[in-house]
């Protein structure tokens, strides 16, 4: 075990992040749901606005707990070639959890973002946290939807992953900041004391309290398709 729970390792998280949050037009953007709780801490530490990224992982066939890719928003799949191989995944499986994934993502846009896509990000710094990383599939499609909506600079911020998966995420970001890099890895929630799963209830309370950037954003934005 390194942290007690998402919020300790969000206030340790912040501590690392001090440099990163005082540079200009700063916004953070946590993935639902565990990756908000860390979220809503360093935005809250440094009074910068708060986003959800809303990301899927596609579940592999008779293994809906092992990814066999990761979607965002508006955004391409990012696909696990090997495991495709592994489980002779062909594209008519893959189109059918996509097109899943994409009904599960518009019903938490319209709950949590009143049924908006992010709009272009041009002037913001994105600090993209989760509350860990194994395969980092989820982060790398938040990250190419953030490309995808031309932000200015994009810093992964991590408590935990294993350092094959930073180094990969370090190369699709800017910047990479994690606390801890322990080998073997296994799963995210073995460095948790507490790691249940975080409630729609506290998603919803944590983006109620926050500075939502998209209001702030020039040219408000756009509907949901």
């Amino acid at each position: 075990m390194i942290f007690i729970d998402r919020r300790d390792a969000g206030r340790q998280l912040a501590g690392q992040l001090a440099d990163q949050s005082a540079q200009p037009a700063t916004a953070v953007f946590g993935l639902p749901r565990g990756g908000l709780v860390i979220a809503d801490e360093i935005a809250t530490a440094y009074h910068l606005p708060l986003e959800a990224v809303i990301c899927r992982k596609l579940p592999a066939p008779g293994n809906p707990e092992y990814a066999i890719g990761a979607i965002a928003e508006n955004a391409d799949p990012v696909l696990n070639e090997a495991a495709l191989v592994y489980y002779g995944i062909e594209g008519e499986y893959v189109d059918h959890v996509v097109e899943e994934a994409h009904t599960l993502i518009k019903q938490s846009i319209l709950r949590w973002r009143s049924g908006h896509f992010l709009p272009e990000l041009r002037s913001i710094r994105a600090i993209l946290v989760d509350d860990g990383a194994a395969t980092g599939l989820t982060m790398l499609a938040a990250i190419g939807l953030l490309r995808s909506l031309q932000v200015q600079e994009i810093i992964v911020a991590l408590p935990v992953a294993p350092p094959e998966t930073i180094e990969v995420l370090f190369e699709a970001a800017d910047q990479a900041v994690c606390l801890k890099t322990p080998e073997p890895f296994q799963a995210v929630g073995r460095f948790y004391q507490y790691f249940d799963q975080t409630a729609d209830e506290e998603v919803e309370a944590i983006l109620t309290r926050q500075l939502r950037l998209l209001p702030y954003l020039e040219g408000s934005v756009h509907e949901s398709r």
